[in-house]
């Protein structure tokens, strides 16, 4: 019997992979808190009755959450690999774009109790 051990795999795409969907994130977010030529989710309310704007956002919301929990995911995973750093930083600004979604969330679900104007 061979007593060689397998080398063990590098999770390095892990890493790599967190830090993409932590700047995909934080792009998708940067309308909201800067000008922007992207439009602003919350625009929608302009253009549509308030039910639909509403959804409109959540979905907004919740996929840019889907996108930061996932990075923070592979990020955790990939803190084994050589690529460390570029998990730790993917961790970081994974963070950072669930810290500035949350609020939105939370304002389009008290959307119906606001009047505007």
């Amino acid at each position: 019997m061979d007593n060689t051990q397998q080398p063990k795999p590098d999770p390095k795409w892990k890493a790599i992979a967190s830090f993409v969907l932590a700047v995909i994130a934080l792009l998708l977010l940067s309308p909201i808190y800067r000008r922007s030529p992207l439009m602003n989710p919350w625009d929608l309310l302009l253009y549509f009755p308030r039910i639909i704007a509403r959804w409109g956002i959540l979905l907004y919301f919740f996929f840019i959450l889907i996108i930061a929990v996932w990075g923070l995911i592979l990020g955790r995973k990939g803190l084994s690999s050589t690529k460390r750093n570029w998990a730790i930083l993917g961790i970081l600004l994974c963070i950072i774009s669930l810290l500035l979604c949350l609020p939105n969330i939370f304002l389009a679900v008290a959307l119906p109790n606001v009047t505007l104007g």
